[in-house]
């Protein structure tokens, strides 16, 4: 991951951003939404994904030590994702996501239960927090 950010480095014009735009691994809820507000179904384990970002994390970290990169500014946001039903959401784990969340069965059973005792507006939620962190390339001559 190292050569591929100094590959970045190569050919982003001086002074050019990099923008490192990711899925943080952090466990967040299930969420059951009605017209009354929402439940917590639990929390889907995301450990899978995590020895990514700590890949990432040392990747970039290793190139702005060795002044290729100078970072201006990380925000932290969350984007919500929505589906109409549970069988929605489970295909998308399934197809999209299998490698990266781990939802039980107990997480499931009391969503399907939540799912059911709710009015009949609602919706299934879940929100992945992402990191936005910038960085400035940084020029051999601006280290000497």
């Amino acid at each position: 991951m190292v050569h591929a950010l100094k590959e970045v480095w190569r050919v982003l014009k001086p002074g050019g951003i990099l923008i490192d735009l990711r899925p943080i691994s952090v466990d967040v809820p299930l969420l059951i939404l009605t017209a009354s507000g929402w439940k917590s179904a639990g929390l889907p384990d995301q450990s899978p994904d995590r020895v990514h970002d700590f890949a990432a994390n040392r990747a970039i970290h290793r190139v702005v030590l060795d002044g290729f990169f100078i970072r201006l500014k990380q925000e932290y946001f969350v984007t919500k994702y929505y589906w109409n039903n549970l069988k929605e959401l489970k295909s998308d784990v399934e197809n999209c996501w299998k490698e990266d969340i781990i939802v039980s069965k107990e997480i499931w059973h009391h969503a399907r239960l939540l799912y059911k005792s709710g009015s009949t507006q609602r919706r299934v939620q879940f929100p992945l927090r992402r990191k936005l962190v910038m960085y400035r390339r940084r020029d051999h001559k601006e280290a000497e």
